[in-house]
């Protein structure tokens, strides 16, 4: 089977973490993993891996403007490989090292950049491998030492990681600009509202309802809501593409076995919801799900050390433990049956995903799943009703983001059930090591 995007940016990083000490060993490595000899190179697997978060067709026209430069690369890199005896290698990492510099100007200064973070994602990395590749074997390659090589290589990757976390606020902003909220009075002069993202072609709306008077902004807190929730859906999407940028220190001379840390914490820290009847699923919603009105907990984020789940056919209530104090408990305590779960750590052993499982418009299931493999299984909807279910998280592959948070309000199901429990719910995770938590 052929490896995905990830899977070759993740084996790559791996292989990378481990050092290596000899002459050209790298380079082996990342033309195996980028440009297999009879599969797709890496970049062009870029375009499908990342099609629900960019314009179509940018990223496609830009690879295609670049194959010349990458086939160009790609030869450079085999001759470098294939020089056993040493007698060309001093030239070929030079070119190699202009080469990346020139595609460097055209990648990163494109008047589209916003739209070419994979892009860009994949060829630092190609980039920091060549400059590393020339620090580490300068002797041997030239037969001279420069401490310039070294100063380059680190000022790069410094300028690398700042360009990504200047990046990311800028595409939140276009991301949330895509997702369009339409409000206003129909010609039946009803009230209607709803909310399109023009690259998924996802829609949520509201069935167009009679106001006492023309009330133009009927939807709006609704609507605004359900942006949010989508938002922040393609927001952890393309979080599992970004959070390889938390790897590029590990270019630095030294530091291959350097965790992957998320620094600064704004760049690490993403949230998922609200999800709930006015929000949640796509599609049609009765005009009842917009006049909800409710306030959400404010538990401060935090380690979460234990969490206590009230259920039976619907999750009647849900309080989580916090390093060193108790959270908010939100839903009714005196109905379902009590499931504790104590003893997270914040190293050992964390939540790395949360399933909702929605039915009579409450929260009738929920299901944690662990860092150390388990889960609670699903809890809740014991009489095995159809639900709608919602996965969130494992963002990356190694369990690289804990659930840390956990807004809630409680609401009313409908029949048969009636009883009180928890309605709404928004979930923040964060990148199990940031910046500030590092001595």
């Amino acid at each position: 089977m052929s490896k995905t995007w990830d899977d070759r940016i993740v084996d790559y990083i791996k292989e990378f973490s481990q050092d290596y000490y000899n002459l050209g060993q790298c380079i082996v490595t990342l033309i195996d993993e980028f440009f297999p000899q009879y599969e797709s190179d890496i970049f062009s697997l870029i375009p499908d891996r990342s099609k629900d978060l960019f314009k179509p067709g940018v990223i496609e026209k830009e690879i295609k403007n670049c194959q010349k430069n990458l086939k160009r690369l790609l030869q450079f890199l085999i001759l470098y490989r294939d020089d056993y005896e040493n007698k060309k290698r001093n030239s070929y990492i030079n070119n190699l090292v202009d080469q990346c510099n020139n595609l460097y100007k055209i990648l990163f200064n494109n008047s589209n950049v916003i739209q070419l973070i994979p892009i860009n994602i994949t060829f630092s990395l190609i980039h920091l491998t060549i400059l590393r590749e020339r620090q580490k074997f300068e002797v041997e390659i030239s037969e001279k030492w420069d401490e310039k090589w070294e100063m380059d290589l680190h000022q790069k990757v410094d300028i690398y990681i700042k360009f990504f976390v200047e990046i990311y606020p800028k595409w939140q902003e276009w991301r949330k600009q895509q997702i369009i909220i339409k409000t206003g009075i129909n010609e039946q002069k009803k009230a209607f509202g709803e909310v399109i993202d023009t690259i998924t072609k996802r829609l949520v709306s509201y069935m167009p309802v009679e106001t006492p008077y023309p009330n133009k902004s009927f939807f709006v807190n609704v609507c605004d809501r359900t942006k949010r929730r989508l938002f922040n859906e393609s927001n952890a999407e393309f979080m599992k593409i970004y959070m390889y940028t938390f790897t590029l220190n590990k270019f630095k001379v030294g530091y291959h076995e350097y965790p992957t840390i998320a620094n600064p914490s704004s760049v690490g820290t993403l949230w998922l919801g609200v999800y709930g009847r006015d929000t949640f699923p796509d599609g049609t919603h009765i005009s009842d799900d917009a006049e909800v009105k409710y306030e959400l907990s404010t538990d401060k984020p935090d380690m979460i050390t234990g969490i206590n789940i009230y259920e039976y056919n619907i999750i009647d209530a849900l309080k989580f433990f916090y390093n060193n104090r108790s959270g908010t408990l939100v839903g009714n305590s005196k109905g379902g049956h009590l499931t504790t779960i104590r003893g997270l750590k914040n190293q050992y052993n964390y939540v790395i995903a949360v399933d909702l499982y929605f039915n009579y418009r409450i929260l009738c299931a929920i299901e944690f799943h662990f860092s150390n493999g388990e889960s609670t299984g699903i809890l809740g909807n014991r009489i095995k009703a159809d639900s709608k279910k919602v996965s969130c998280g494992p963002i990356g592959k190694n369990n690289d983001f804990k659930l840390i948070g956990v807004s809630m309000a409680s609401g009313k199901a409908d029949p048969p059930e009636c009883s009180e429990g928890v309605a709404y719910i928004s979930l923040c995770f964060q990148h199990v090591r940031i910046a500030e938590q590092i001595e």
